[in-house]
């Protein structure tokens, strides 16, 4: 009988198997790139976007070294259009061009503890735009809970009384999610309608491995998307995202042959 591989033991050897074609040093256990410029594109991280993943709640630039580093993918994705980010804009089907691309952008929402910090942050002439960017941990257990403050403080969802009756039924068992992190993405909902109350977009980047736990995933994005239909969410994938991107030239040296070698993203006749 074969045994099937998991979607996080397939993404990790083939980031193995890049880093061997390409003469890359890893850690002993074969989970780290020796060298952090080894995990960039460019080999180096722009000043502003290391001081951001620096000053991050998440310690992402430590991390950033491993394989299964989101944040690595994030940035090797979306930084190099830091310059000029317009074509970003239709890529992800909004109806404006960003201007301006952060990274572990801080939303405080008034509560104690950890405020939500997105993954990417796009900003200009339109509603701010904050994206949650996942890899690996897509195909794991997510984890759905809240703290009790998050329903004890007055008015605090008052911009968006849907996405907390979603997150009410989370926390009482009436509504689950096994790979969606919903109450991460409610939580920044959450962040940016306290920051943002004019206008914002919440979106979810993620890297597919076609197969019954992607169809899973699908259902459960459109299960979370239909309940909080006061604001504006959608989801993406890596894959979708490059290929759209692929109608301009390249940001950087060598980027669309770099995605498509290391994460088979945007291949030519994708």
């Amino acid at each position: 009988m074969a045994v099937r591989v998991s979607e996080v033991d397939l993404l990790l050897q083939s980031q193995r198997d890049w880093a061997v074609r390409r003469g890359i040093a890893l850690d002993v256990g074969g989970d780290r790139f020796t060298e952090r410029r080894d995990a960039l594109m460019t080999g180096a991280l722009l000043p502003e976007t290391e001081a951001e993943l620096d000053q991050g709640a998440g310690k992402e630039l430590k991390r950033i070294h491993q394989l299964r580093s989101s944040t690595c993918l994030a940035v090797n994705v979306f930084e190099p259009w830091r310059n000029e980010p317009s074509p970003l804009g239709p890529a992800l089907d909004l109806e404006f061009a960003p201007v301006t691309v952060a990274f572990e952008a801080r939303q405080p929402t008034g509560l104690g503890g950890t405020a939500p910090h997105l993954d990417v942050l796009l900003g200009g002439r339109g509603p701010t735009v904050g994206l949650e960017c996942k890899f690996l941990e897509m195909y794991e257990p997510a984890n759905n809970t809240f703290a009790e403050s998050y329903f004890e403080t007055d008015g605090l969802w008052s911009h968006i009384p849907r996405c907390r009756e979603l997150a009410a039924r989370i926390t009482g068992g009436e509504e689950s999610f096994r790979y969606l992190a919903a109450a991460q993405l409610l939580k920044h909902a959450l962040g940016l309608s306290v920051n943002h109350t004019d206008s914002f977009r919440l979106l979810l980047v993620w890297y597919r491995v076609d197969g019954t736990t992607a169809e899973a995933i699908d259902a459960e994005i459109e299960r979370f998307s239909s309940a909080i239909d006061d604001i504006r969410f959608r989801a993406i994938t890596y894959q979708d995202l490059v290929s759209s991107l692929r109608a301009n030239p390249d940001p950087v040296s060598g980027y669309f042959d770099y995605l498509a070698d290391r994460y088979q993203l945007g291949q030519a006749g994708e």
